[in-house]
């Protein structure tokens, strides 16, 4: 049965669906199967992060109403990796037994399912987790990021998800030394959330979905990703900074 993973953040911009991309893409180069489902609805960016966006004619709010089978929404985004995109509608009254209905369809299928929530504590993210048993609660180190990052997470555990992790995306240690940014004990504390990783900003990231050109696979970004993918698994991978 697949491990069933949320991502979430407070607020948009902190690189959440780029995270949930290529963590997705690392898991994969383990050997895993993985289903990524874009649950960011109106707004979604998955299909662009992995330029997977032609291979998609429908997304998972037509296999709940029944459009499709369930085996025709996922599509090919790369080896063992798998993409059901978003609805374009924002605003959707959806069950969350329709959702758990959904994701039963897929769950033994795959190793994993990674879902990207929508930013913020509206409505999307209440649908959003019912896709999901634990959560990847991704934050900047700034004060408005770890509020966002804390409410979220309080949020989820209300809506019965319990385990949560934190990654601290766009890192700079040079930001933390000029007190630009909030040091990494500070985070934690801030959010109460355990952390799982540290991801070092590295500008070319950032351009990715534009320029179609994924992270290089030896770069300081994917580096840090390959290392969360292993603790995704257990695997005691010490931090790096």
């Amino acid at each position: 049965m697949a491990n069933k993973i949320i991502f979430a953040s407070g607020k948009g911009g902190v690189g959440k669906s780029t995270l949930t991309a290529f963590i997705g893409t690392a898991l994969t180069a383990r050997g895993r199967r993985v289903l990524l489902i874009d649950a960011d609805t109106g707004l979604g960016a998955l299909d662009l992060l992995l330029n997977a966006g032609g291979n998609s004619i429908y997304n998972w709010l037509d296999v709940i109403k029944g459009v499709i089978p369930p085996a025709s929404a996922p599509v090919p985004a790369g080896d063992n990796l798998y993409l059901m995109t978003a609805p374009g509608i924002i605003d959707m009254d959806i069950s969350v037994s329709a959702v758990r209905a959904l994701v039963s369809f897929y769950e033994n299928n795959f190793d994993y399912i990674l879902t990207d929530a929508p930013a913020g504590l509206g409505k999307g993210v209440e649908t959003a987790a019912a896709f999901a048993d634990r959560a990847v609660i991704v934050a900047t180190a700034d004060n408005i990021s770890v509020r966002g990052g804390f409410a979220v997470n309080e949020k989820l555990d209300s809506l019965g998800i319990k385990e949560s992790r934190l990654i601290i995306n766009r890192f700079q240690k040079s930001a933390v030394s000029g007190n630009k940014l909030l040091n990494i004990d500070n985070v934690i504390d801030k959010t109460r959330v355990q952390l799982i990783g540290i991801i070092p900003e590295e500008a070319e990231v950032k351009y990715g979905s534009v320029i179609m050109k994924p992270p290089k696979a030896n770069g300081k970004f994917m580096k840090a990703v390959g290392r969360i993918a292993g603790r995704v698994e257990g695997e005691n991978i010490p931090l790096q900074i």
